[in-house]
């Protein structure tokens, strides 16, 4: 279901209608807080972030990337005590995360801090790929 809320969401974003978009990210929101996933809110919030800076409300992006933030730091927690890990801030969100952060940054003009928010995502994918390319050798084909 949360599948296909964010989808909906991205769809009606693409075809440019805002409101409909804002509306199925809210569904999403309420579905990660139903089901007391941080993971979830926080990839929710992360696109809810993405939509409303490409609308130039920066500063309710702002927020939005705080919420994820935020439930970042839980998850993080919340895997590293569940696996002897003392950083677990890395994986596909995180970097999600820090690309529309950087996104944001760059179109208030803050052109360093968005390049170095970049700059750091990328090498974070890098090393992301690295760790699933080792993973996969790993499997039985």
């Amino acid at each position: 279901m949360l599948d296909a809320y964010l989808e909906l969401a991205n769809a009606y974003a693409q075809r440019g209608s805002a409101a409909d978009a804002k509306y199925y990210f809210a569904y999403a929101d309420v579905v990660g807080k139903a089901v007391r996933s941080s993971a979830i809110v926080a990839r929710s919030a992360t696109k809810a972030a993405n939509l409303r800076g490409r609308m130039n409300k920066l500063d309710e992006a702002q927020e939005k990337l705080t919420l994820a933030s935020g439930a970042l730091v839980v998850v993080s927690r919340s895997l590293g005590e569940r696996f002897g890990a003392d950083d677990q801030s890395d994986g596909p969100d995180a970097y999600d995360l820090q690309r529309v952060r950087g996104d944001i940054l760059a179109r208030q003009e803050m052109t360093d801090e968005a390049k170095q928010v970049f700059e750091a995502a990328s090498k974070g994918i890098h090393g992301l790929d690295t760790v699933f390319s080792a993973a996969d050798a790993l499997l039985p084909s």
